[in-house]
């Protein structure tokens, strides 16, 4: 893997795995709310999706799914929330991404911290 490649991500409850892996992803009014990891480290992608599901997404637990390059046809732009990750969080502008560019990772469990 390359250190530098840039790898992309998509976040969402643990009851929509089946679905998506047999449709895709389909944007909500034509956003997909992705993050964006720089290095090939699972640690990092683990790190940001953890905090993103539990902090801004509120949940317990979540599905991590990569989305590959080529299955990205629109635009990426800013997602515009704040907090440590928003320099990684974007929003990609189309309509759905074929189950052909996406891979399941895993799901995994948060833990929430006051």
């Amino acid at each position: 893997m390359n250190a530098g490649k840039k790898k992309y991500y998509y976040i969402t409850d643990v009851e929509s795995v089946p679905l998506i892996q047999e449709q895709g992803i389909t944007a909500d009014e034509g956003a997909i709310p992705i993050f964006i990891v720089h290095r090939g480290k699972m640690r990092d992608v683990l790190n940001t999706a953890g905090y993103i599901a539990a902090n801004q997404l509120f949940l317990g637990e979540y599905a991590l799914f990569e989305i590959m390059e080529a299955g990205i046809t629109g635009d990426i732009i800013s997602h515009g929330v704040s907090g440590k990750t928003a320099p990684f969080q974007k929003i990609i502008t189309q309509e759905s991404i074929a189950r052909d560019y996406i891979k399941f990772i895993n799901c995994f469990t948060t833990t929430f911290s006051v």
